[in-house]
């Protein structure tokens, strides 16, 4: 519990809010410990996850999730969490997995392609299907096949942000990303713990594990808000029918 002494002097009373943990002079290791270690494993059991980090500008957002210029026992959550998951499916001798990443950017009210720069992001729109999940069209899901391949599209995005000074962080982002690890497993027909089924389709999971990082931006009038992501301006939701 995190008690907050009111500074009016009209309200002398306190604010108290109540978290999960409260981290003060945590390392990279505890953070990624506390805050997403459970989630990850989670995705790897075939469950949905998302972490997101929210906060001011300079807050450490950034480092936080990825340890942008980091030595490598400083790196952040995200690729913590590509090597995690990597791990379990190479422990895994009853699934054959198939990985895909996205990374995208909100910047001035429009959405682009940190893995296609050169992409016209008036060509990317994102999708509510009929049961209410959110997926993007025209956007790169790119194929990766080892940690390391998944490491580079990481930092292959990373570097194509847009970044613009500013006045409390001059290094910091103006703009608000989504990182996404797809996982589609299938039972692995070459493993002696495969059991055909007598009919009926293979089972599948597909787990899209979200890394997201909201940093503050001005923005104009709403219009309508990506869902999951609040306060991203324009960024128009096209709804498909069943």
């Amino acid at each position: 519990v995190v008690t907050v002494r009111q500074r009016n002097a009209r309200d002398k009373g306190c604010l108290q809010f109540r978290f999960n943990s409260l981290l003060s002079d945590a390392n990279q290791k505890e953070t990624y410990k506390v805050c997403a270690d459970d989630i990850v494993r989670s995705v790897t059991d075939g469950f949905n996850g998302t972490i997101l980090a929210y906060g001011q500008t300079g807050a450490g957002k950034t480092y936080t999730m990825t340890g942008r210029g980091a030595a490598y026992e400083n790196r952040g959550i995200t690729p913590r969490a590509i090597s995690e998951i990597f791990r379990s499916l190479r422990e895994d001798r009853q699934s054959s997995s198939t990985v895909r990443v996205a990374y995208i950017e909100i910047y001035n009210e429009s959405i682009y392609d940190l893995l296609l720069p050169s992409a016209d992001p008036s060509g990317i729109a994102v999708v509510e299907g009929a049961k209410g999940s959110v997926q993007l069209r025209g956007v790169q899901h790119r194929l990766v096949a080892n940690e390391d391949e998944a490491l580079e599209a990481l930092f292959e995005g990373e570097t194509a942000r847009a970044i613009a000074e500013h006045q409390m962080n001059k290094h910091s982002s103006r703009s608000h990303t989504v990182f996404t690890i797809h996982i589609e497993s299938r039972p692995d027909p070459e493993s002696h713990f495969f059991e055909a089924a007598p009919r009926g389709p293979r089972r599948q999971r597909a787990n899209p594990e979200n890394g997201k990082h909201r940093a503050g931006a001005p923005r104009g009038s709403p219009h309508q808000q990506v869902p999951g992501l609040p306060g991203t301006g324009r960024c128009g939701v096209v709804r498909e029918e069943p």
